[in-house]
């Protein structure tokens, strides 16, 4: 700046605002924020580390937890195949330890695996293989593993890829050994009553059956598909919709129920059956086990039988059958008439008891013994009545032998022969009298013979001398007297 003295230069100076009190207030202000808002951060990260870390530590333990507990058996490889780990449950299914199971390989040659139907499976056709070498999921396939001590664990195998690095397949598997026990004797049980003669039927609260036999089929004429859609009063006339539901009351109170009743075919005829049902109750499920036993052979047989029975109480003689132990079955009229045993009180007793007298059971028992061996018997034998009193008898002893030769039991026909033994001694007396009275005539005879001779002679001596007279006529009188009839 100029005057009138001189010159005179006054500067001033205006700081920039960077360079302000302010500013640096504010800077440092700004510094100190953003290193508080950094340190948070880092503060922030580190906690979100440290709960990452506990987050990942729980989870595996997590894992571990569930991996050692799993009811399942679960095996992991690595992308060859080499088994990394197994938990506790695969030790107990495939039994090796821990150490031993992971030290093989799943396409390993000491595996013994086998299909469901006992067959060898080779390494290639194991659930574990196919996944790693497909690249996807095998589910529910079935195996057996023989374990040391040949003991065979089923297996229901499921093996699924694993989406990382360096990893394989993950194996799990069920024990489905009691399962496969209990298929297996439901096969045995529905093969052995495909197989019987005897029609099965399950049927259900509504009579509707729910299940039936290869028996059930061909008696009746029906396929399997057809019953499955009938009641039973479709092919039972003695049942109808309104008696079923008082029927299987009656079979669910008793449990069991054994009838008679009748079975009507497809093509309309008509056969006896004998019918056994069982009560079954499967949680809230109720079932009425059927079993139906054609009987047509059986009814012929009695009508055969009765009258084979009518016959046998017409014939005279008395019919006692036993089995082979001398036990009575069969005792018809003739036999009630002569041994005076009502046949309802003969049948189940021993014939010793019934018709043999105490002092003939060792005989008894010697025709018991051969008859046991398929020899028949007759001739005659001392019985007895129910009285006590015992009688002669004629007797026919005869085994019932079957195809093979087996005593099944003995028929015995007997007759009461008292009056033939009676007139068989009268005629023997008769013929002892008859004899006597012969010998009598004959001695008689011989004696009046000798007796002629002697009244001859004697008579002779009339012609004696007179001194001999008086003692000949004595003498020749005596035998005239002995030939004389008594007075």
């Amino acid at each position: 700046m100029w005057n009138e003295t001189g010159v005179s230069l006054r500067l001033t100076m205006t700081p920039a605002w960077w360079q302000t009190w302010w500013f640096y207030t504010l800077a440092g202000v700004g510094v100190l924020a953003i290193f508080a808002v950094v340190y948070q951060a880092k503060a922030n990260q580190l906690r979100a580390e440290k709960q990452a870390a506990a987050a990942i530590r729980e989870s595996e333990e997590k894992y571990r937890v569930l991996f050692e507990s799993f009811p399942l058996g679960i095996t992991v490889t690595d992308n060859t195949g080499h088994i990394l780990e197994t938990n506790p449950t695969a030790e107990t299914l495939v039994g090796l330890p821990k150490t031993a199971h992971e030290g093989r390989d799943l396409s390993s040659p000491v595996w013994q695996i086998i299909y469901p139907d006992g067959r060898p499976m080779p390494p290639e056709a194991y659930a574990g293989v196919k996944a790693l070498r497909e690249n996807r999921c095998i589910e529910n396939a079935e195996m057996g593993i023989i374990k040391p001590g040949n003991e065979i664990t089923w297996l229901n195998v499921t093996a699924a890829p694993i989406p990382l690095e360096d990893y394989g397949v993950v194996v799990s598997y069920s024990d489905i050994t009691a399962r496969k026990q209990v298929e297996e004797k439901l096969q045995r049980v529905q093969y052995s009553l495909d197989r019987v003669a005897d029609s099965v039927f399950w049927i259900g609260s509504d009579g509707r059956f729910i299940d039936v036999n290869e028996a059930a089929c061909q008696n009746l004429g029906y396929s399997r598909a057809e019953l499955l859609t009938m009641r039973v009063f479709d092919i039972d006339p003695e049942w109808s919709e309104e008696t079923w539901p008082s029927g299987r009351q009656e079979i669910q109170h008793r449990q069991m129920l054994l009838i008679e009743s009748v079975h009507q075919k497809k093509n309309g005829d008509r056969f006896p059956v004998e019918i056994a049902a069982y009560y079954q109750q499967f949680g809230e499920l109720k079932y009425a086990c059927v079993f139906a036993r054609d009987i047509t052979k059986r009814k012929q047989a009695e009508v055969k039988m009765r009258l084979q029975a009518t016959l046998l109480d017409a014939v005279g003689q008395a019919v006692i059958a036993t089995d082979p132990g001398g036990v009575i079955t069969y005792f018809n009229r003739a036999a009630e008439k002569l041994y005076g045993w009502p046949a309802a009180e003969a049948i189940g007793r021993n014939i010793m008891e019934v018709t043999v007298p105490a002092f003939s059971q060792a005989q008894a028992a010697q025709i018991m013994t051969t008859m046991s061996r398929g020899n028949t018997w007759s001739g005659e034998f001392l019985v007895q009545r129910r009285s006590g009193a015992s009688f002669p008898a004629q007797v026919y002893n005869s085994p019932i032998l079957n195809e093979t030769g087996q005593v099944l039991g003995i028929i015995g026909i007997s007759t009461d022969i008292s009056e033939q033994k009676q007139r068989e001694q009268e005629r023997v007396r008769q013929e002892r009298l008859a004899a006597v009275g012969q010998l009598a005539a004959g001695i008689a005879h011989d004696f009046n013979n000798i007796l002629t001779g002697i009244i001859g002679f004697a008579e002779m001596l009339t012609y004696q001398p007179m001194c001999l007279k008086a003692p000949a006529q004595t003498w020749t009188e005596l035998p005239i007297r002995a030939t004389a009839p008594p007075n």
